[in-house]
């Protein structure tokens, strides 16, 4: 049975999520840090309602029409052949006769006000606000999935906003953010919504950046990466069968070449590494990574180690001990990469921002409930350079 064939009394959507933080607290380098207390949620001034299944028909970018009617996705390495009337793997691009479409395009499931550090950007605008958008649908199924509500729905089941390109520039401006950011589920799956969201963005003097499991061919990745200012790449694991065991069936090879892609284009780009104990923290796994990131990314662009907590199917793992954490990034600072943090374990060393070279502390990303915040102990800017050494740090910092 097709999505589009689903019975309207059988759709069930996530829970009716309210839109925007009325956020009035400002001041230069506050930031929302996740579960900080007191966040508020209210529906954005003038917004349609949402409405499940409400789906878009937008025609895709990355397909080749085949024999028959079937068309074949190029997006990622899936290269799925869909027939009329279904959806690939991802569920949310769909075959209308012979022409690929898009149902989330300006369909998020989810919208919030974050900062760029709750999307894992620690040089790139510290301490900002971003809209953050996702939608349904994910190429990947990813063992510890913490958006499994709107990522493993199909757009036909999930409760959507109306928010276009154009809309999601002028709520970003209504609310301060900077930054348009796609987030949530996998942005791959809405890649023309993000194209063009950019595209609008760029000309009203606002940021689009995109946090991504970089799951897509080179061509689509090079493209995605040089249309939006900064890219947050999800790595998950070093090592074939430990990604296709996480990922439930990934291809480790063509993630890298991605990478590598992503590389070649990005205007700015960090890494993440949730770290799983028994699944992707193999010391020889973890050495090879380093040393290719040093030869293929390169050692100044920053690594975030994240703790991992029991989720979707991994309820019964085990959660990551800090010190596991702790002794990883020195391992990670050892092999010569630079940048290295632990960006989910509130108070942590690990999340502040050192010089390289002399080594003082000059970012504190404080993580108290009560007022998170980031303080500046020795970053000049706009151009970010260290007070006490004058070394200069790689980032967006202005």
């Amino acid at each position: 049975m097709s999505d589009e064939q689903i019975p309207s009394s059988e759709r069930t959507g996530i829970p009716r999520r309210q839109f925007l933080e009325t956020c009035a607290r400002a001041g230069g380098v506050l930031a929302l840090w996740p579960g900080a207390a007191g966040l508020s949620l209210a529906r954005m001034a003038n917004s349609s309602l949402g409405k499940v299944g409400a789906v878009s028909s937008q025609t895709a970018k990355y397909f080749t029409p085949l024999k028959g009617g079937e068309v074949k996705c190029t997006l990622c390495p899936h290269q799925c052949v869909i027939k009329d009337k279904q959806t690939g793997k991802c569920l949310v691009r769909r075959n209308a006769g012979g022409k690929l479409q898009s149902l989330v395009y300006g369909r998020p499931a989810k919208v919030a006000l974050q900062t760029v550090e709750q999307l894992h950007f620690f040089h790139f605008l510290p301490g900002t606000k971003a809209l953050a958008i996702g939608t349904a649908g994910c190429a990947l199924t990813c063992l510890y999935c913490s958006e499994a509500a709107i990522s493993k729905q199909s757009p036909y089941r999930t409760d959507n906003e109306d928010l276009s390109p154009e809309r999601a520039v002028v709520t970003a401006q209504e609310y301060g953010a900077q930054t348009i950011a796609f987030t949530f589920n996998e942005p791959l799956q809405c890649f023309e919504y993000v194209i063009d969201t950019a595209e609008k963005a760029e000309a009203a003097g606002i940021h689009t950046v995109v946090h991504t499991s970089a799951y897509a061919t080179p061509e689509a990745m090079r493209e995605l990466a040089g249309a939006v200012s900064a890219l947050a790449i999800d790595v998950k694991a070093f090592d074939k069968r430990a990604y296709q065991r996480l990922t439930s069936g990934g291809q480790f090879d063509q993630m890298l070449a991605a990478l590598k892609a992503a590389r070649e284009k990005a205007h700015w780009l960090e890494l993440t590494y949730l770290l799983v104990p028994g699944y992707n923290d193999n010391t020889s796994h973890l050495n090879s990574m380093f040393t290719w990131l040093k030869q293929n990314v390169g050692a100044d662009i920053p690594l975030h180690f994240l703790r991992f907590f029991p989720q979707y199917r991994l309820l019964w793992a085990r959660t990551t001990p800090v010190k596991t954490l702790q002794a990883t990034r020195e391992k990670a600072f050892k092999a010569g990469l630079q940048y290295v943090y632990i960006d989910n374990v509130p108070g942590d060393p690990g999340e502040a921002t050192f010089c390289p070279a002399c080594h003082a502390r000059l970012l504190a990303r404080i993580t108290d409930p009560a007022r998170p915040r980031i303080e500046n102990l020795g970053l000049e800017l706009p151009k970010g350079r260290c007070a006490r050494c004058g070394r200069l740090l790689l980032g967006v910092w202005k």
